[in-house]
């Protein structure tokens, strides 16, 4: 997280869909989802991944997998959209939350 934007999340933080996945958007603009990630301007960057703890190996269907939509077509084409909705007030909250754990972390 830098400031008041969302460019990480743990695994605490992130939300997981009804089918075990996890699906983030990497967007500019808020596409209004609990899984959102912010390019803060950035036109090129990496994601990573942290897998630990596992009970058994990944396989391919595991993922990753990627794909660039047109953003007008996230409500249709991401799975369970209607239940990763985010109102822009809840998502101020929780950036403010964020922001207060990692303070208390710097300064605990």
């Amino acid at each position: 997280m830098t400031g008041g934007r969302s460019t990480s999340l743990t695994a605490d933080q992130a939300r997981i869909d009804p089918d075990g996945q996890l699906r983030f958007v990497i967007s500019e603009r808020d596409p209004g989802v609990a899984n959102w990630l912010e390019l803060t301007g950035r036109r090129r960057g990496y994601v990573q991944i942290r897998w630990q703890r596992l009970t058994r190996d990944l396989t391919p269907d595991d993922g990753p997998q990627v794909a660039v939509v047109p953003f007008a077509e996230i409500p249709a084409l991401l799975p369970y959209y209607q239940d990763a909705r985010v109102a822009p007030e809840e998502w101020r909250a929780r950036i403010a939350a964020r922001q207060a754990a990692v303070a208390m972390r710097m300064l605990g």
